[in-house]
């Protein structure tokens, strides 16, 4: 005779089988819910772009941007090389100016207010600070790495970048900007948007640079093609964290360990509660791991 346990949990997993359409990501012009932007301020920021100091189009530009997002949205900032001379050589000088809230325009036009440029071009390392900074921050995340040259400290940023997006735990793309970069020198800066399972904008003015802002911060959460939903939905009936695998597209390695060794506990993992779960997350593209 079938218990009541069993028919409570058959019942919650055929509700979200049927529901299924309510977790489907916005539609294809919404907004990232998570903005990040990771500012360039290094020394070769206070040369021109047109005739203009680069840092200072910068500034404006992201200033501008913050101004009009909507409230609901969280946004943060990064910022490297704002604080020592390129002369230290000082590849920590990174700084989380603004964490990722809801938007706040004093406090973040408060964290650009003064910025200079002048020091190193620590990329793989901002992006790492960036993802910590979006750690358990819930929704769809966006990188926003504006720069105008490659790294030059003692890191792989196109590996990070791969990194990010692969491994922490997080949904986040990366997205990278680069001002007025020659042809010649955007190797780095295009592989970094390519490991982060973004785009790379070539911008030479202003004008550039407020379109492409806007079209990263504008970008939609993954589509149901793109993450197997349905697929993914009933792996993780067969056994939490199968379905948010399938999400990952990375086999094994994309696998949320923590929520998989779980499931092996009798009516909190399989079938029961853990279960639950791991269907909704795959219901919603997400491969978001417990922390440990």
């Amino acid at each position: 005779m079938t218990s009541a346990r069993q028919i409570a949990i058959r019942a919650a997993l055929a509700w979200i089988a049927c529901s299924a359409p309510l977790f489907e990501p916005h539609a294809a012009h919404a907004q990232a819910e998570n903005v990040l932007i990771v500012l360039d301020a290094s020394g070769s920021m206070a040369g021109k772009m047109g005739d203009q100091v680069k840092m200072d189009v910068a500034l404006r530009v992201v200033r501008d941007l913050v101004e009009n997002m909507p409230s609901e949205m969280r946004v943060g900032l990064v910022v490297y090389g704002a604080r020592s001379a390129r002369s230290e050589n000082n590849c920590r000088d990174i700084e989380l100016l603004q964490p990722v809230v809801p938007t706040d325009v004093p406090a973040f036009e408060a964290a650009l207010a003064g910025l200079r440029p002048r020091g190193m071009t620590p990329i793989g390392d901002s992006l790492l600070r960036a993802a910590e900074a979006l750690r358990g921050v819930p929704g769809h995340s966006t990188i926003v790495l504006v720069s105008d040259g490659t790294e030059s400290c003692q890191s792989d940023p196109c590996q990070v970048a791969r990194e990010v997006r692969e491994t922490m735990g997080i949904d986040v793309k990366v997205h990278v900007v680069g001002l007025d970069v020659k042809v010649s020198e955007r190797g780095t800066l295009e592989c970094v948007a390519e490991g982060g399972g973004g785009t790379y904008y070539p911008v030479a003015d202003e004008a550039q640079l407020r379109t492409a802002l806007t079209e990263a911060t504008s970008e939609a959460p993954p589509a149901a093609a793109e993450c197997s939903r349905q697929a993914a939905l009933w792996l993780s009936i067969a056994h939490p964290g199968l379905g948010e695998m399938r999400n990952a597209g990375q086999g094994w390695s994309g696998l949320p360990k923590l929520k998989f060794y779980l499931g092996f506990i009798p009516f909190f993992g399989w079938p029961g509660y853990l279960q639950v779960v791991s269907a909704i997350d795959a219901a919603r593209c997400r491969t978001n791991d417990w922390p440990s």
